[in-house]
């Protein structure tokens, strides 16, 4: 850690006092650098002492010299020899007392922090406030004469930019202004939620006129005024100090928010200041005021003699996020009117499903919609608190019967419909900027209800629909790529495929219409009907437009923002950054066969002989080129298979080869149909199949290919075993293999992907009205029956599908992303990207770190404690073995 070498500057000579401080400041900081133990907390706490000292150092504070500065000065003397006094014993103490008494030292920490604090308050914001006033009228006049809102600057061309590209969170844009006079200040309107701050060197004394002909920035007095949610701050003086030595900067100051510190760097040749303003917690204004920091990046513009960037504002901290139930920091009925205003009217009221139907008094004609719509997946993905999964929207509300028990459940009380970036990076800042719950949803196809939690703020990305071709694109590699594609957030597969259609062309995307073409599915990997053919969704990926958990956008493709650009195709989605349009490779579209089988075998033996016969002739299918799906339930055998750019011959062939043995079936001849193009396949077989509205729980295991050609009757058998009454169904995807198989994409994609042939769910439903406790003997019933597929699947080392997986799977981190290197690679992208854990979801990466219900982290203290503890018995056992 590098820290500022202010204690070299003389001290006045009306203060000798500061003489000594200014040297046991020097001390401090060279002993923090020797010592090994608790070195970080050493460190931080003798730059936080620096920083201060550069304050002092830069001030005549002959001219504040009183009873009470002696005082206060008097105190932070005494401070810093106790500071030394305890930072040298890390010289001197054993190893073996650090460890076991290191609660005793992290309390210690904290509180001489807490102590510098206060000093800080005393030397720094009294003092230096005090002084302020004076000139303060003085500059309010000289801004309110100078500051007008510069309607000519496009807020748009700078946020298209991504110019800034800074480590937080609340989006402002920051402006500070220095000539010959010191007279030129002004601010350019910024995007709604956007925090615009304007600056002013006032201090004269600061320099000559020579050295503010050479330098655009001088030590003094400064103004600085922010627009935020549309509204006018300030203006507010700060002092800012700059070494020219080290090109750091100090200040302090206080604005509407509270008192805060200013760290940061001026670089001379490029004419840009990078600055951190950090809050201190307890001062001003208690709603505004949470200890945050905001980061800002500034740009010198030479016209208009104004520093220029962008901001945003981070909380340091995992703190258990505030929810809708909590007055005491949920944002007030002000603040939501204020945020709705700086993003258009786009906050709305979620509601469940089937809340119409268990108002008081019931709504009849809504409710008799709703009950017409249930199943429909195209009006579920347009309500903003259904979910595809009912029972996930967990409300008690039901359109079978009038539930007296009707809630909000899982729905949040509140959702942003977001159609433009800037309501996502507002989104974000106010999250950050109140510690919120966020969860994001696009149509709410999730069997693990990672799109909704109560409690929380509902981002809902369904109406950002943008599609853009492009004939021909030159990629960040070099690599010449025809008709590709870019579509928005809330673009659904079945709007890809009819918008390409006229085009002749397919991308590889899901089965149902209503599936989002660039969240969880896409960025989970994304299994399709065509993936034999061309590989998964996430293997087509270009490039991604998101917005990070920090506000900022970004670009990521294979030369910006590598890391995420290798999580995002297979890492899971709601994790890492919101995705706000993906550009993905297309296809000339296929000529497609499809063959539908109904079958109902006469009994059970028979049942079992069709299903060892059709696992045996897998392969066979498999290397024809067939693709698709087959359901058994107790009784039947359905097979929906399709064969892109396929032969009739060899499709007669095989299916035949499937058939003829078991005539006694009762089935009708093959339901053989030809399309001439993909869209026509899809319209007239899948596009109507999307049903939903259903209470479903489901587990999942990919089964390998060798497994499937090596022992088919085992993986027949397991089949039989798994199947069962009472509305089960176990579902068979054959959608692996092929080019499916490509082990030369580099994504994070589970890597059993790449080996398997069969993707097997094994699901359970349930009626409105069930019992809590039948429902958790079903999502037992669901784990026992996917250990039996684990069988043939690999054992212990089996994985499943992320996207369509048992919300209780144990070992998820192995199993939804293929080992635990691959895990932590993630996680370690994720600790990178979301520091904060803004982005959280079920079983998603990171959540580990968090309790069950995602609302607060995990305390890590446990883990010291038994480490502690452990080396304390094996060091007690060492001693008593030898008797030392």
């Amino acid at each position: 850690m590098e820290t500022v070498s202010v204690a070299m500057t003389a001290a006045p000579k009306s203060l000798p006092i500061l003489s000594t401080i200014f040297k046991l400041s020097t001390d401090i900081r060279e002993t923090s650098e020797r010592v090994e133990t608790n070195k970080s907390q050493c460190e931080q706490l003798s730059e936080r002492i620096d920083t201060l000292i550069g304050f002092l150092a830069e001030r005549d504070l002959s001219r504040c010299l009183n009873e009470a500065m002696h005082i206060a000065l008097n105190r932070f003397e005494a401070f810093l020899r106790r500071c030394l006094e305890y930072i040298s014993t890390f010289l001197e103490t054993g190893w073996f007392k650090r460890i076991v008494n290191n609660k005793d030292f992290e309390k210690k920490f904290q509180d001489l922090n807490r102590e510098l604090t206060q000093y800080s308050n005393d030397l720094n914001f009294g003092i230096g406030l005090n002084n302020m006033q004076s000139t303060k009228k003085q500059e309010e006049n000289h801004y309110t004469d100078n500051y007008s809102p510069d309607a000519s600057q496009n807020p748009a061309t700078m946020d298209e930019s991504h110019e800034y590209e800074n480590d937080f969170i609340e989006k402002k844009t920051a402006e500070i202004a220095d000539d010959d006079e010191h007279s030129g200040i002004a601010a350019r309107q910024v995007p709604p939620s956007g925090k615009n701050i304007p600056f002013v060197n006032t201090a004269r004394s600061a320099g000559n006129i020579e050295q503010a002909q050479q330098s655009v920035f001088i030590s003094g007095l400064w103004n600085y005024a922010y627009n935020q949610y549309n509204l006018a701050y300030g203006p507010f003086p700060h002092q800012l100090v700059f070494n020219s030595t080290t090109r750091k900067l100090h200040g302090y100051g206080e604005d509407n928010v509270g008192q805060y510190i200013l760290n940061g760097t001026f670089s001379e040749e490029n004419r840009q200041m990078e600055m951190t303003q950090s809050y201190q917690y307890g001062t001003g204004n208690p709603t505004l005021n949470l200890g945050h920091q905001d980061k800002m990046q500034l740009n010198w513009n030479a016209q208009r003699k104004i520093f220029e960037g962008v901001a945003y504002s981070n909380v340091q901290e995992r703190r258990c996020r505030c929810l809708s139930n909590n007055s005491s920091c949920w944002p007030n009925a002000s603040v939501w009117q204020t945020f709705n205003e700086s993003i258009n009217g786009q906050l709305i009221f979620p509601k469940p499903s089937a809340a119409v139907c268990n108002s008081n008094p019931p709504n009849v004609n809504a409710c008799i919609t709703v009950t017409e719509k249930w199943p429909n997946s195209f009006w579920r993905s347009e309500q903003a608190g259904a979910m595809q999964s009912a029972h996930w929207e967990n409300s008690s509300c039901s359109i079978f019967f009038n539930s007296t028990t009707c809630n909000q459940g899982s729905v949040p009380i509140l959702a942003v419909n977001a159609t433009l970036p800037e309501h996502v990076q507002a989104t974000l800042q106010l999250v950050n900027r109140y510690n919120l719950r966020l969860v994001i949803k696009t149509t709410g196809h999730d069997f693990s209800g990672r799109s909704t939690a109560n409690g929380a703020l509902l981002l809902w990305l369904h109406h950002m629909k943008n599609f853009t071709f492009i004939n021909n694109t030159l990629s960040c590699t070099g690599e010449n790529i025809s008709n590709a594609i870019r579509i928005g957030a809330g673009i659904q597969w079945g709007e890809v495929y009819k918008w390409l259609a006229q085009y002749n062309l397919v991308a590889i995307g899901g089965a149902s219409s209503t599936v989002g073409a660039s969240g969880g599915f896409l960025q989970g990997g994304g299994h399709s009907l065509l993936s034999r053919w061309k590989g998964f969704a996430a293997d087509q990926v270009i490039e991604y437009d998101v917005i990070m958990a920090d506000g900022r956008r970004q670009t990521v493709n294979s030369c910006q923002n590598v890391d995420l650009f290798w999580a995002l195709r297979g890492g899971g989605g709601g994790t890492f950054a919101v995705v706000l349009s993906v550009t993905l490779r297309t296809y000339p579209s296929p000529s497609m066969i499809s063959c539908i089988h109904f079958l109902k075998p006469p009994n059970n033996t028979r049942y079992a002989s069709f299903v060892h016969h059709f696992v045996q002739l897998l392969p066979t299918l498999a290397d024809s080129g067939w693709a698709g799906y087959f359901y058994l339930t107790m009784e039947t055998f359905t097979l929906v298979f399709f064969l892109p750019n396929g032969n009739n011959d060899i499709a007669n062939t095989t299916i035949n080869q499937l058939m003829n043995n078991f005539t006694d079936f009762n089935f009708k001849q093959p339901a053989y149909h030809s399309y001439p193009t993909f869209i026509n396949f899809f319209v007239k077989i899948l596009e109507s199949s999307s049903a939903t509205g259903n209470n479903v729980i489901l587990g999942s295991r990919l089964i390998p290919e060798t497994i499937i050609r090596n022992q088919p009757n085992q993986v027949a058998d397991t089949f039989l075993q798994v199947k069962d009454g009472n509305g089960s169904l176990l579902i068979g995807h054959l959608v692996a293999g092929g080019k499916a198989s490509d082990t030369t994409q580099n994504n994070s994609i589970n890597p059993a992907w790449r080996t398997a042939l069969l993707h097997m769910i094994y699901a359970r439903s349930w009626n409105d009205g069930t019992s809590i406790e039948d429902q958790e003997k079903l999502a037992k019933l669901v784990t026992e029956k996917v250990e039996i597929l684990q069988t043939i699947a690999g054992g212990s080392q089996s994985a499943s599908y992320m996207n369509e997986a048992d919300p209780n799977e144990k070992d998820w981190q192995q199993k939804f992303f293929g080992s635990l290197e691959i895990y932590n690679r993630l996680k370690s992208i994720k600790d990178n990207v979301d520091p904060n854990g803004i982005f959280q979801c079920r079983q998603c990466v990171g959540s580990d770190d968090w309790s069950i219900d995602l609302n607060c982290p995990k305390i890590s203290n446990g883990n010291k404690c038994y480490l502690i503890i452990q080396l304390l018995l094996i060091v007690m056992i060492f001693l008593f073995n030898f008797k030392i």
